[in-house]
């Protein structure tokens, strides 16, 4: 799989008619969850293909974030390790990626594929209670050994940007079109497939008091989850169906922007969360198993009623006998 992806990206270079000496992005997968704060944690992964005239030396990443802090680096084709030097520009920060080749490893056509997790502060627009995000791939260039500054190339829809607002926000609009929205993990997620290197994307969104109602309650449930299965209750599995068929349902209408049907399955979900609570105050109802009931003796012992008449009637006859 491995040689196949690297034959594929060779194969797309040549196809675009990239220069010696050109460092071209093959893929470019960027994941940005963003904070209320206007802070955030990005996930970059970059596969690269450079040419024969001279190695790739360091990758230079101009990032619309006030700080940064990186948390790991990592490269995951195994050679080399990577060194990351943080540099303040206004409001951006140069992210200077160091690809520490080892010695005697490069041979003409390279690939290199790294990863780098940061947290930036100043990454996302703030005012009341809306927020937007803003990113220009365009900004990368590279350092070749022999010291050389080039622009990097993006091939044709290299780039798969994922963006996550804060919870509790709804998405207001973006650019270009996305691939799909999704809530997940009680956040509301813009991704892209395959978007040019030269298409910007945009995302914004606003603080939504009916999402976070919906969040609240999807909480509750989790927490009412682990009492029944703390308690070992097992009598209510059908209620807890029940909630999260109807809370499934008003995340739907939600996202189709049916607010009051939404609302409705929230209060549905809410109303029987109330009657599990409930119940959960309350042992559940079991058979009382019944007491056998007593039997009379002459019952116990068939015949001895009819032994007992026989038995005084013979004294009766003999008493009057001798009498």
């Amino acid at each position: 799989m491995k040689l196949m992806a690297i034959v594929t990206a060779l194969l797309i270079v040549s196809l675009i008619g990239t220069a010696s000496g050109d460092v071209v992005v093959t893929r470019w997968f960027e994941n940005v969850e963003l904070n209320a704060d206007g802070s955030g944690d990005v996930v970059l992964q970059i596969e690269l293909v450079y040419s024969e005239i001279s190695p790739l030396k360091t990758l230079i990443i101009q990032y619309p974030a006030k700080n940064i802090e990186v948390i790991r680096e990592d490269t995951l084709d195994f050679r080399g390790a990577l060194e990351t030097t943080i540099q303040k520009k206004g409001d951006f920060t140069i992210l200077s990626v160091d690809i520490n080749r080892k010695t005697g490893q490069y041979s003409g056509e390279e690939t290199w594929n790294g990863r780098i997790h940061f947290k930036a502060d100043g990454l996302s627009m703030v005012r009341d209670d809306s927020i937007s995000f803003s990113r220009n791939f365009e900004e990368v260039t590279a350092v070749l050994e022999d010291g050389q500054e080039i622009p990097v190339v993006f091939t044709n829809s290299s780039v798969s940007p994922v963006v996550s607002l804060p919870e509790k926000y709804e998405v207001v609009s973006f650019s270009p079109q996305p691939w799909k929205m999704i809530f997940q993990y009680s956040r509301m997620k813009v991704l892209w497939r395959e978007v040019s290197g030269d298409t910007p994307i945009n995302v914004e969104g606003k603080y939504s008091e009916l999402l976070n109602i919906l969040v609240t309650e999807k909480e509750r449930l989790k927490t009412i989850e682990k009492k029944l299965k703390d308690a070992g209750r097992e009598d209510m599995s059908e209620d807890v169906i029940k909630v999260k068929e109807s809370l499934n349902l008003a995340l739907g209408y939600f996202e189709e922007d049916d607010r009051d049907t939404a609302r409705d399955y929230i209060q549905k979900a809410s109303t029987i969360m109330d009657k599990i609570e409930e119940k959960l105050t309350t042992k559940p109802v079991q058979d009382i198993p019944q007491e056998p009931t007593s039997t009379p003796e002459a019952e116990k012992t068939p015949g001895f009623g009819w032994m007992v008449a026989v038995t005084g009637f013979l004294i009766i006859a003999l008493l009057k006998r001798y009498m």
